[in-house]
């Protein structure tokens, strides 16, 4: 398993199949010497920390991404009288390069923001910034996910 792991990083790093290639001929002659040690290694270690290991070779992003969805649970007219001050809070994160984007879901019950951020506990910090969470005319649900595929033109954020 771990000779996969190993194949999948190589090839991720290099964009190479040669190397891949290269690197599957060597195994086939180290793995009779070095198998009983690798395993000797990896046997003691819980396999869920061996599969975030793996899952951390293999994936392209390797680190997180928060997108939020607001529901407002105030009439629009009051949501309105915020908007200017919530615009100002959304500039502020655009500019600190927080966000990536965000807009009104249709129909207008609220709204989403892609967020670039290590941790849950600064997104939720950002969101007691929000105008809308400080006068309560909002609801926010939090999500996180891991970019493990995504389109070239948004290699960008990922890198």
């Amino acid at each position: 398993m771990y000779l996969v792991a190993i194949n999948i990083w190589v090839l991720d790093k290099t964009a190479s199949a040669a190397a891949v290639a290269g690197l599957w001929v060597v195994s086939r002659f180290a793995a009779p010497s070095l198998g009983p040690w690798a395993g000797s290694v990896s046997d003691p270690l819980p396999r869920r920390t061996q599969l975030i290991a793996i899952e951390d070779c293999t994936s392209q992003g390797g680190f997180e991404m928060f997108l939020v969805l607001l529901k407002y649970v105030k009439a629009l007219s009051e949501v309105d009288t915020h908007l200017d001050e919530h615009v100002e809070f959304l500039d502020k994160h655009y500019a600190a390069r927080k966000f990536i984007f965000s807009g009104r879901r249709n129909p207008r019950v609220g709204g989403v923001i892609l967020v670039n951020s290590d941790s849950e506990a600064e997104v939720r910090g950002i969101i007691q910034d929000d105008p809308f969470h400080r006068h309560q005319v909002a609801e926010y649900e939090v999500i996180e996910f891991t970019p493990t595929k995504y389109d070239e033109r948004f290699r960008g954020f990922v890198e």
